[in-house]
């Protein structure tokens, strides 16, 4: 799970592919970047949501996250993704002419069969500048061949949940409710609640204890040495009883938290 601003991937001028086959229900949790993200899906589903809408993609369909996008993700177990995150510099000469947005949803499988198959062709190719440019110029042009482009339909809320989820980043271990939190914001807590569940697909509380879960998660991966109690990274995550941190991480992972083996 992966949390608000990527700063990281604005970082990479290159085009950053990865491939993957989930072991497990995985959450990736709110975010964004400048960057612009495609994903196939070659198979299995996965469940996104865009700047507060959701869509389901299938086997064979693809999503088109723009720039600054608010996104979250749900992989089931078994699905297939090929991810492409093309930065600011190598995707410039596609751009140049202004602006172009693609529906989120790509769901001509026929046509993603054909840009994808030639896209995953040259990707062996990847890792100079050059080449970066040349497929992800490649890649959008092949969209813009099989997709007609929309206007893009950035909310003015996008700007506030950018806020409120880099707040929550910084803040997940302390008691924060929806009333504090809207308050902080200048809102009431019906419509922050509303905002809020509309954006981000679930309720404060679900998604702050996700992201405490991926915190204790994250925390445990790197204790190598089993120095610190499964309770001591939930306490110091925020959660304030077992039984809701295990609620929240098994509803996050699809299982009770493991560990590395302890390093002898």
């Amino acid at each position: 799970m992966e949390l608000v601003y990527e700063k990281f991937r604005d970082e990479e001028e290159k085009l950053q592919y990865m491939n993957s086959e989930k072991k497990e229900n995985t959450v990736f949790a709110t975010h964004f970047h400048e960057s612009t993200e495609i994903v196939y899906l070659e198979k299995g589903e996965i469940e996104t949501t865009v700047n507060g809408d959701t869509f389901a993609a299938r086997g064979g369909d693809a999503v088109f996250v723009n720039r600054f996008d608010l996104h979250s993700y749900k992989s089931y177990k078994g699905a297939v993704t090929h991810v492409f995150i093309m930065g600011k510099k190598i995707s410039e000469p596609f751009f140049r002419g202004g602006r172009i947005c693609f529906p989120t949803l790509l769901n001509d499988k026929t046509a993603n069969k054909e840009i994808f198959g030639t896209v995953l062709n040259l990707i062996k190719y990847a890792g100079n500048e050059a080449t970066d440019t040349g497929i992800a110029c490649l890649l959008l042009g092949l969209l813009l061949k099989f997709y007609s482009p929309v206007k893009s339909d950035e909310k003015k809320e996008t700007h506030i949940i950018r806020q409120i989820v880099d707040y929550i980043d910084v803040h997940y271990s302390e008691n924060i409710t929806l009333n504090s939190l809207s308050s902080d914001f200048g809102y009431s807590a019906n419509y922050f609640s509303k905002l809020f569940n509309q954006y981000l697909g679930m309720h404060l509380r679900d998604y702050l204890n996700t992201v405490r879960a991926y915190n204790v998660r994250s925390i445990l991966e790197n204790d190598a040495t089993h120095r610190i109690t499964v309770t001591e990274a939930y306490i110091k995550c925020g959660f304030d009883s077992q039984s809701t941190f295990y609620r929240s991480y098994n509803k996050a992972y699809g299982k009770s938290p493991q560990r590395r083996n302890k390093k002898s």
